[in-house]
């Protein structure tokens, strides 16, 4: 299989972020303004746009995850760990949604608030919902000997 890639940074992940925030087929649209966004962030934040992106995937990338699991008549939710795609998916997930979920009508100017606000820990969904899934992963640590029925 062949990896498609960004024409810009040469990286699969950029084009995967790309796709995440395409709205209604417009490729063009989201290219311009991932592109704005980390120029903005290189003016802005002096950072390297492309190192921050992938620290920044790497720190909240999940290493587990819970999958739904019915044992008896209960349903638990079973903790199992994932690979390293499988984590950068859900992180540009979370990233999309709350991209998404913001006021500013520039796209570009949201996806660099909302990376320079990841970077320096401020308040942020995608924090929230790593939170989240961490306590729900250290809730239901004692139901992962169900994984492998």
């Amino acid at each position: 299989m062949k990896w498609i890639r960004d024409p810009i940074y040469n990286s699969y992940w950029f084009h995967r972020f790309i796709n995440r925030l395409m709205q209604k087929g417009y490729k063009t649209h989201s290219e311009n303004a991932v592109y704005q966004a980390m120029r903005n962030i290189k003016y802005k934040g002096n950072l390297h746009p492309y190192l921050s992106f992938f620290v920044l995937l790497e720190n909240l990338r999940p290493s587990m995850n819970t999958v739904p699991k019915r044992i008896g008549r209960k349903i638990h939710q079973i903790p199992i760990p994932l690979y390293r795609s499988s984590g950068y998916r859900i992180v540009l997930k979370w990233i999309a949604q709350s991209i998404k979920l913001q006021d500013d009508p520039k796209l570009s100017n949201r996806i660099s608030g909302e990376i320079l606000a990841l970077i320096t820990n401020s308040k942020s969904i995608v924090l929230k919902k790593r939170e989240d899934l961490l306590k729900t992963i250290l809730d239901n640590r004692t139901f992962s000997n169900f994984r492998w029925r």
